[in-house]
């Protein structure tokens, strides 16, 4: 059921950022980094890597073309260390070792 739950939420992301230019894609993740950086420094860890999931999953959802791909990389790279640094604070150290 769990399952279920997370692939219909991954399903309703896939479904927003999707049609979104690179451009777009790339303001909405930035967005919830920014955000999700907010969320950390006031010590709520929890809401936060929700939110970079939700973000690092949206990186992954990017047209294949040599100049996203690069962009996709060089953008997740600080969702990446977010996510690691929130479960870290959380003390979910294998969920973070998993992810990253």
């Amino acid at each position: 059921e769990q399952k279920t739950k997370e692939l219909n939420k991954n399903q309703k992301l896939y479904q927003l950022v999707s049609p979104l230019s690179w451009e777009e894609k790339y303001e909405w993740v930035n967005i919830r980094r920014l955000k999700g950086n907010q969320l950390f420094k006031l010590g709520q860890y929890k809401l936060q890597s929700n939110l970079i999931l939700k973000a690092l999953l949206a990186c992954n959802y990017q047209a294949q073309i040599s100049k996203e791909t690069a962009s996709k990389i060089l953008a997740s790279i600080p969702i990446l260390m977010n996510i690691a640094a929130c479960f870290y604070k959380l003390k979910q150290h294998q969920k973070g070792i998993e992810i990253c």
